[in-house]
């Protein structure tokens, strides 16, 4: 009697197993009986949508001591599961919640969780739905600019809409709390706006219900400020600090906060890019907060080959790109001296070399001095160790130019871990100015002592 109503009514045949056991307590169909029972079901099935995922709690089974319970969750689309194999499963877990990741937006679902004892499923499950999945819009991108503010985002799957209010001060609570902006299916462009206030955006991604009604996303509310555009950083000047330092320094902008990014590599980055909070983090290298308005320190600068200094002023959320600098470790030559020779314009060049590289790159720019080893205006020539060493110095021929003086700087050019790196060109000594047009003029003075000994003397030289 109790295996033939165990499928009806579980609760009654485990009564009558457990009784014939009461007489017997070693029966083998009884305690075969009991172990093939359906466990009994779950109760109070929740489910929630959160951050594009569907989590389900719900009661635990009864303990029945017959052995410890697992509950398999299966979702079907458009209805409620009957039964294990009515729909999709999702998981099999011990927990009572769990996660469906799976279900993508616009899809109307129900979802089931049953009981397992074994191989064995409870005859009925708690269930919940069928829920319309609603998930919202990502990928959002603010870009402040005066008076007018451009946003733009990726819309999710399933939507046929996405609806954008905007509130001034404070949050939009839903699709209707604000003024309404025009907009299309991945971005919206809101204009006549007043600079240097904060204005509230909600985005609220739309969904059609399976009775036809339209229906809106809980919404994602994202605050922008427009305003006139933010100067970028125009020059960083890099200079060594005791201890192996670096100080980087800037003019301090009138508006914003600055920070610097060093890289290994130069950023694809051109100055006055701008870049939201999102994409500037996500940019390799390390962050250097700064330590005043107008400089920071870097403690620890890479200890071999370059690196790239990259300054951003943040303001209002986004991020202005600056003038980057290259440094690099090698030592710079020293001493430079440029001497004319003859009134043909050649120049004897003299400096103390680094104690890396066996190249010195020399740069000469007529009016100014060469702006970095790159200096597309200045005249470019590599002077070999070899070559330096057998005269003494390096000789280059300078015509006259109505732009002005001749401007020599000298970089060390060195092999570090198998890449070629020229020095930062920051030691004072490498740059000089060459002198003339007339040439140099050698004086020499023979001192003879005093005619009456004892008596002070002094010499004094005026050019």
């Amino acid at each position: 009697k109790a295996l033939g109503g165990a499928t009806a009514d579980p609760k009654e045949a485990r009564r009558l197993f457990r009784q014939a056991l009461a007489i017997a307590a070693d029966l083998p169909e009884a305690l075969d009986g009991l172990r093939r029972l359906p466990p009994d079901p779950p109760s109070a099935l929740r489910i929630a949508l959160e951050d594009g995922r569907v989590r389900l709690l719900w009661n635990a089974a009864p303990a029945d001591e017959l052995g410890p319970i697992s509950y398999r969750v299966v979702r079907k689309r458009q209805g409620l599961p009957a039964h294990p194999g009515d729909g999709v499963q999702v998981a099999d877990v011990a927990a009572t919640e769990c996660e469906d990741p799976g279900v993508p937006g616009g899809e109307t679902v129900g979802y089931a969780v049953f009981s397992r004892r074994g191989e064995v499923d409870s005859l009925t499950g708690a269930s919940a739905g069928p829920l319309l999945i609603m998930e919202e819009v990502s990928d959002i991108h603010a870009e402040a600019h005066s008076r007018e503010v451009l946003l733009s985002w990726t819309p999710p799957p399933g939507a046929v809409g996405v609806r954008v209010v905007r509130k001034a001060g404070a949050r939009p609570v839903g699709p209707d709390d604000g003024v309404p902006i025009e907009a299309l299916r991945d971005q919206a462009l809101d204009k006549g706006l007043e600079d240097d206030r904060v204005y509230q955006y909600g985005l609220y991604a739309c969904y059609r219900a399976p009775d036809g009604t339209l229906r809106t996303s809980p919404g994602v509310v994202v605050a922008v400020m427009p305003h006139r555009p933010v100067e970028p950083v125009d020059e960083l000047t890099v200079a060594p600090e005791p201890g192996g330092r670096l100080r980087l320094s800037w003019r301090e902008p009138p508006r914003g906060q600055v920070r610097v990014r060093r890289t290994l590599k130069p950023l694809p980055l051109s100055k006055g890019d701008r870049l939201s909070a999102a994409e500037a983090e996500a940019l390799d290298g390390h962050w250097l907060d700064a330590l005043a308005p107008d400089h920071t320190i870097d403690p620890q600068p890479p200890a071999s080959g370059v690196c790239s200094y990259t300054p951003m002023t943040a303001w209002a959320g986004a991020w202005t790109v600056g003038q980057a600098t290259l440094y690099s470790c090698v030592p710079d030559p020293s001493d430079l001296r440029a001497v004319r020779v003859g009134h043909a314009g050649r120049v004897h060049l003299r400096w103390k070399w680094s104690p890396q590289g066996t190249q010195t790159l020399v740069l000469a720019r007529a009016g100014a001095e060469p702006i970095g080893p790159d200096d597309p205006e200045a005249l470019r020539l590599v002077v070999q160790d070899v070559e330096y060493s057998r005269q003494g110095y390096y000789a280059l021929t300078l015509p006259p130019s109505p732009q002005g003086p001749w401007y020599v700087s000298v970089y060390n050019i060195a092999m570090v871990e198998g890449q070629r790196v020229v020095s930062p060109g920051l030691e004072p000594t490498a740059r000089t100015t060459v002198p003339g047009p007339n040439p140099e003029v050698i004086v020499s003075y023979a001192l003879r002592p005093p005619r009456f000994p004892g008596r002070p003397w002094s010499i004094t030289f005026r050019t």
